[in-house]
């Protein structure tokens, strides 16, 4: 008797609940949008970072030029040499590209290291300002999009950003308000926090 008791309420509870045609209330979302091909080549911090990963890179080049001339010295000392002279001039030649090579590896590595960090801190700091401008604006998204058509050159003169314009995107908007465009504020901001 108790299992039928429990049986029933629990059958009419069932039933009950599925025949409830309650809507959900859809509240509209509020969004704002970022040009990020207007943001990376205008914000300081990015254009600093480039500019200390090209320094470092024309630096370890310099010296990845001057190891190869070394090699290339030995090679051509290998190329004349005879009898004792040529089996030195094979240990040079081999002691020499492996210097280059551990400097190659050595500097990829570094380089990548660099990019990471500086990659990160970047980030970290967008993804910051992007979050006070949700709250301040009170928006519940904000899409990164690669260029819009507010940001776009006249004549269509700048393929880069026409290629962009037309690439799909993981999500591309379909329709933008100019009204929510935050891109100069945040570049605003991002610039502001450059010297701290």
């Amino acid at each position: 008797i108790v299992l039928l008791i429990v049986g029933v309420f629990v059958g009419a509870t069932f039933v009950t609940a599925k025949q409830t045609n309650e809507k959900k209330e859809i509240v509209p979302q509020r969004a704002g949008y970022v040009a990020i091909s207007e943001v990376i080549p205008n914000w300081k911090k990015y254009k600093s970072a480039n500019e200390e990963l090209q320094k470092e890179r024309n630096e370890r080049g310099a010296e990845m030029a001057a190891l190869a001339r070394v090699v290339e010295g030995k090679r051509a000392d290998l190329n004349t040499a005879q009898g004792k002279d040529r089996t030195a001039a094979e240990k040079e030649l081999i002691e020499a590209q492996r210097k280059l090579e551990d400097a190659d590896r050595r500097n990829r590595a570094f380089l990548e290291t660099f990019s990471e960090k500086h990659i990160a801190s970047i980030y970290a700091q967008c993804k910051q300002e992007i979050a006070a401008l949700a709250k301040e604006y009170k928006l519940d998204v904000v899409y990164f999009t690669p260029v819009t058509p507010k940001y776009m050159p006249e004549k269509g003169d700048n393929p880069a950003k026409v290629n962009l314009f037309l690439q799909p995107t993981a999500m591309t908007p379909v329709f933008l308000n100019e009204g929510m465009d935050l891109t100069k504020e945040l570049l605003e901001r991002l610039n502001a926090n450059h010297d701290e």
